[in-house]
This record gives C-alpha cells, sequence and structure tokens, in this order.
C-alpha cells in the first residue's frame, strides 16, 4: 500500500522553472484547467517506484518489470508530466504561486495537527480515565499548535483573499489562539468525541496526502485563482485557453469510441476482411462520427489532452470464450501473444498507431471500391465511407475549417445530369476515362467548364454521345 508523510518539502519556484515556463507559454500560451471530481476525491494505492523499478522503466524493460508493474509506473509518470504541464501553463503569477506553495505547506500542517489531536482524543475517550487524563494534555497542544499555524496561513494567505475580494482573514488575524476564547473552543473540542464536519475534512486531506485515499482541495482553490489570474491575461493580450476535467461519457459514446478504433485497426489489415466486413466497419465508423459530434462540441480531446499521440494503447486482448477457445485449440497462447496489427506488441503509442495505418488503410478501400464498384453493398460501404471523411475533419479540426467542394469530374456529371442528358449506355470505359482526364487538366483542381463547352466540345472530342433523360 502507498504511504508518504503527510507534509510535503516546501519549495518556492525556481529560475530554471521560471525560464522553462516563460518558453512553454511562448509556444503554448496560458491554460485555465477547471478541476474534475477525480482531481478532488482521490483513490490512488499505486505504490511509488523505486529507484531500481525507475531504472528499468527507462530502459523500457517490461519483462524484469512485468506488465502490471509497468502499466503502474507508466500511469504515475504520466500524471506527474500532467501535474508538471498545469504549472508551466498556469497563468497564475508566480509571487501568487509562491503564495500557494507557501499555504499548502502550512495547511498540510495544519491538518496533520489537527488530525492527529482527533485520534489522541478519540484514545483518550476510550481508555481509562487516568490514562486518559495523561492524553489530553498532547491532544490540547496538538489543538494549540494547529491554532497557531492557522495564523500563519492568514498572514501567508492575506494578498489572495484580497485579490479574490474575500475578508475572512480579518478575523482570522484578529483571532488570538493564547485568549482566554481560544482556550475555551479547544476545551470544547477536545470534550467531543464525535469529530466535526471539518476535523473529517482535514483527516481525509491527511489520508490522501499519506496513503493516496481521501480529499484533494488544492484543484478548487488553484481554479478560484486562475478565475482572476485567467481574464488579466487576456487583458494583457496573451492567449488563454480552459481546460475541462474528462467528462464522464455515457455508453453511447464510449461504444462510439471502441467504434472508431475498432474499424481502424481492422482496416489497417489489407483485404483480409470480406467485403460484407469492410462495409460494416465503414458504417459503425459513420455512425460513431455522428453519436460524438455533440460531445466534440463540448469537450474536444485535442484541446484537453496534452501529447494525444504519445499515449501508449494497449493492445485489447480477447473477450468472447469461442474465440479464447480456438486459439487454446490452435495452441496460440492468447494471453501473451496479443498484440496490436503490424507491430505485434501489447503497448504501442497512438502515433505509432496512426503511423501504420498511413497508406493501409487507403490502398484498402481504394481495393474495396475497386472491386464492389457496381454491387449494392459497395455503394452503402462508398456512401459512408464518404459522410464519415468529412464528419472526422469535422471532429479533428472543427465545423469551420472542413470545405467540401465536389470533384470536377462529379461536378461535369451532374451539369449533364441537370441539363437534361446522360451518357449513351454504349460509353466505353476508356473514353470515360478521355472524359475524366480533360475535365482534371490542369491538376489538381482540373477545368470547370459550363453545359455548354461540355456539349459542344469535349463530349464530341472523347467520341461520347448524350441522349435526353427520361421526365419522370
Amino acid at each position: 500500500m502507498k504511504y508518504e508523510f503527510p507534509v510535503k518539502r516546501h519549495r518556492f519556484t525556481s529560475e530554471e522553472f521560471k525560464q522553462k515556463k516563460a518558453e512553454y507559454v511562448a509556444k503554448y500560451g496560458y491554460t485555465m484547467h477547471i478541476p474534475g471530481f477525480s482531481d478532488i476525491v482521490k483513490i490512488d494505492l499505486t505504490t511509488p517506484p523505486t529507484e531500481a523499478e525507475v531504472k528499468l522503466y527507462r530502459k523500457k524493460d517490461r519483462q524484469a518489470l512485468g506488465a502490471h508493474r509497468y502499466e503502474e509506473i507508466r500511469k504515475l509518470m504520466a500524471a506527474k508530466k500532467q501535474s508538471y504541464l498545469r504549472m508551466m501553463g498556469s497563468p497564475t503569477p508566480d509571487w501568487i504561486a509562491n503564495i500557494g506553495t507557501t499555504m499548502n505547506f502550512l495547511d498540510d500542517v495544519n491538518d496533520s495537527l489537527g488530525t492527529l489531536s482527533v485520534l489522541i482524543r478519540t484514545a483518550a475517550h476510550l481508555l481509562p480515565s487516568t490514562a486518559g487524563k495523561a492524553l489530553m494534555g498532547p491532544a490540547g497542544w496538538a489543538l494549540l499548535m494547529a491554532d497557531i499555524v492557522n495564523v500563519a496561513i492568514s498572514i501567508s494567505n492575506a494578498p489572495v483573499t484580497m485579490l479574490t475580494a474575500k475578508q475572512e482573514s480579518v478575523a482570522a488575524l484578529e483571532t488570538n489562539p493564547f485568549s482566554k476564547e481560544a482556550k475555551v473552543k479547544r476545551a470544547r473540542r477536545l470534550r467531543r468525541l464525535k469529530p466535526g464536519k471539518g476535523e473529517i475534512i482535514e483527516a481525509l486531506q491527511v489520508t490522501n496526502s499519506v496513503f493516496g485515499i481521501g480529499l484533494c482541495l488544492g484543484p478548487i482553490l488553484g481554479a478560484v485563482i486562475e478565475a482572476f489570474t485567467g481574464p488579466f491575461r487576456v487583458l494583457q493580450g496573451k492567449k488563454v485557453t480552459v481546460k475541462w476535467p474528462f467528462p464522464d461519457f455515457n455508453t453511447a459514446e464510449l461504444q462510439a469510441m471502441e467504434g472508431i478504433y475498432g474499424a481502424y485497426m481492422l482496416n489497417t489489415g489489407g483485404q483480409e476482411l470480406s467485403p460484407l466486413d469492410h462495409t460494416k466497419t465503414y458504417l459503425v465508423a459513420e455512425l460513431a462520427t455522428q453519436v460524438l459530434y455533440p460531445l466534440f462540441q463540448e469537450w474536444h480531446p485535442l484541446d484537453m489532452v496534452d501529447g494525444l499521440d504519445n499515449i501508449i494503447l494497449q493492445a485489447k486482448k480477447p473477450k468472447d470464450p469461442l474465440t479464447k477457445l480456438l486459439f487454446d485449440e490452435e495452441g496460440i497462447h492468447w494471453p501473451s501473444r496479443t498484440g496490436h496489427l503490424h507491430t505485434g506488441r501489447q503497448f504501442v503509442s497512438a502515433g505509432e498507431l496512426m503511423d501504420v495505418g498511413d497508406g493501409r488503410i487507403t490502398r484498402s478501400f481504394e481495393e474495396y471500391a475497386r472491386t464492389q464498384n457496381h454491387t449494392p453493398l459497395g455503394q452503402i460501404g462508398m456512401q459512408a465511407v464518404n459522410s464519415f471523411t468529412p464528419n472526422m475533419l469535422a471532429l479533428i479540426e472543427g465545423e469551420e475549417e472542413v470545405v467540401v467542394d465536389i470533384h470536377p469530374v462529379a461536378k461535369a456529371c451532374t451539369k449533364i445530369i441537370h441539363n437534361g442528358f446522360s451518357m449513351h449506355p454504349d460509353t466505353t470505359d476508356q473514353q470515360r476515362q478521355l472524359f475524366a482526364d480533360i475535365i482534371l487538366y490542369p491538376p489538381p483542381k482540373g477545368l470547370d467548364p459550363d453545359f455548354l463547352m461540355i456539349r459542344d466540345q469535349i463530349i464530341p472530342y472523347c467520341g461520347i454521345k448524350l441522349i435526353p433523360r427520361p421526365h419522370v
């Protein structure tokens, strides 16, 4: 189980950090972070890695660490990197950040002393009266030191409370921990067996620091401060973005994400799939973009996740019992042989998977279109891909960045149809190809001739006959 001392060492920002932050902000701008539920309520029992384990992790020695432990360390390192990037991109000035560091240090001390007092007084109430009286002294001393630290917190907190227009610090500064009133309050707390709400919150913050389970209120304070410093940076003409927490995805959204991932992986395999299975993957991908579009309008992973292409993805293991049985009968040890297509590895970065699929998926679809061009199944699959492509680009780049333009040949054919004509059924593939070559010259956009030019010049040159279309 994880165990750490409840009070972390106090550190101010260094000159090296300031320089790196300036470089980071110049490149990416400032980022305001809105904390989510998992940022506040912590449940993490992962044991921090030892020096030896860190060395093995840097060498990517999964065999020596074990797949499970390697994944635990990877998640810990990713969380540390995320925390570091939050500090780098925060719009909070250094002087306020240093005050916040001091406040966190003193708050940890205050919470630890308050929780220690609760534990001692609880033990005092449960033990015989003689032993209990002996413990009440240390419990009172812990409360006294907590009150003294609380005054120090109020002093260090004063510039921030003034910034956020709060006046609680005034009352706190007027409280003398050695006054008669303070002594009476401490005596009342010592007589009480049941902890109060504030003491429970303090205890949960301590358990989070020690064991990794409890509350972390720092992100809330940071968000409150950034609510003032972020707009101030905007007034300075700086770039400021807002990063929202990961939402709770519903079942449909999770299935849509799985669908796009699965369709991508299956189509990197070339033509191993049947035309029917290819068509199913195209339909799944097209429907998934429609499901995800509302989500991406509010929460975009490219804006919310730093270094998305560097995220390590684990190959999914078989779940169906019949699939497992098939592997077992073929003598394949599926728990160790499971890997991403065309890499053979269980752990691959998202960027590498994109590189693997680059070109493969295009060639696979071109072959599908060539063989299924005149089948109803192919028409359905190609229409799905035709809809999926702009939808996916709109998800990634934003709807305003996607401009759909009709292919020059399709545009020329549309003009023929709209004017009441069609090509004669005896038109050969060579004639159609010559027609396409003329329309597409000069590449890449080609011509945009009007109907009269198509009818009187291009069509006769290609040897094609036009016939009137029947009126419906």
